[in-house]
């Protein structure tokens, strides 16, 4: 007995691109957990956040006084959600003659770049908007709640950020060399000790942040990150073989996470300790499919085509960075 091509194309589809998208949606997970809140869920087209400012600390009380008092300053700040789609339209011909079942994985890389999605956002907010497949992606950078990017001298008043000269960057000295990297890296977790909230006291324990910390850059420099966090000896900035690894003697877990979303030589310094990450997605409509076919739609049968519809809704959103140095 023949059998029709198309009505066995279809239920496979859409088990297979559920499949695709859920085991790529779990490696993103497990790749940005440490350092992204990967679902927020979202009941409204907008939602409102109050960011408050540090609490109020305790101090001398003079005798005969009253005891001393202050208020809670708090920010309040709006992310809203943006639709996501995308149709992938094929004809009913080339279901037919598929020889080579090259229709199905093509349809399931439209699954991978759905469940990549937050993924894709986190590099494009974090390079500033400067990844390759920027144009795709939601229609704003958002702000921090002190109103500056994400890496910035600079809050968005006009002050030094979290009380330090130069805010959250540190000055690079290139990718040129392991210790290049060594010694940005080491100055850089020195800046986000240093960080003040506004009552002139520390974020961090300094001991927190020694724990564990990661590293976000261009693929393109893997040899240089590879050989500043493994290799035993470096040649010093004068030339000269250094007598070790500072890294290394530090016993300082580094994870590096290099990844050609970044196209430049900046990277990103993030301490996973943090109670709080800045990165968050907002969920207002997880991702639903639609599957338009000679059964169910004219436009199938008019044009001898099948489409398959996902949309979903959300966006990516930014808490305070007090986590964060970009190397710039």
């Amino acid at each position: 007995m023949r059998v029709n091509a198309s009505a066995l194309f279809f239920p496979k589809l859409k088990t297979d691109f559920w499949a695709t998208y859920q085991a790529n949606e779990t490696q993103v997970d497990a790749r940005l957990s440490k350092v992204m809140n990967l679902s927020i869920a979202s009941t409204m087209a907008s939602e409102a956040f109050g960011y408050a400012q540090a609490a109020p600390v305790a101090r001398y009380w003079a005798e005969g006084e009253a005891i001393p008092s202050d208020e809670f300053i708090t920010n309040l700040f709006l992310q809203r959600n943006y639709k996501f789609g995308i149709g992938v339209e094929i004809a009913q011909t080339s279901i037919e003659d598929d020889q080579s079942k090259m229709i199905m994985s093509r349809v399931l890389e439209s699954a991978a770049s759905f469940a990549m999605l937050k993924e894709r956002h986190f590099y494009w907010l974090l390079t500033g908007g400067a990844t390759v497949d920027a144009i795709q992606m939601q229609p704003n950078l958002p702000l921090a709640p002190d109103g500056a990017a994400w890496f910035s001298t600079t809050d968005g008043g006009g002050n030094a950020r979290f009380g330090v000269s130069g805010g959250n960057i540190q000055p690079t000295s290139g990718v040129g060399s392991p210790i290049a990297i060594i010694t940005d890296l080491f100055n850089g977790m020195a800046r986000m000790a240093s960080f003040l909230n506004q009552e002139n006291q520390p974020y961090w324990n300094p001991g927190d942040l020694n724990r564990e910390v990661c590293l976000f850059a261009n693929g393109a420099n893997f040899l240089n990150f590879e050989a500043a966090m493994t290799q035993m000896f470096v040649v010093a900035s004068s030339g000269n073989a250094a007598p070790s690894n500072p890294k290394i003697d530090a016993n300082l877990k580094v994870v590096p996470v290099l990844n050609p979303r970044i196209t430049n030589n900046n990277w990103a310094i993030c301490a996973t300790n943090a109670t709080t990450k800045a990165p968050y997605w907002l969920e207002r409509v997880a991702p639903k499919e639609v599957v338009g076919e000679t059964g169910n739609s004219d436009v199938a049968r008019e044009y001898d085509v099948f489409k398959l519809y996902v949309r979903s809704r959300g966006a990516i959103g930014l808490s305070l960075p007090i986590q964060w140095v970009g190397v710039q």
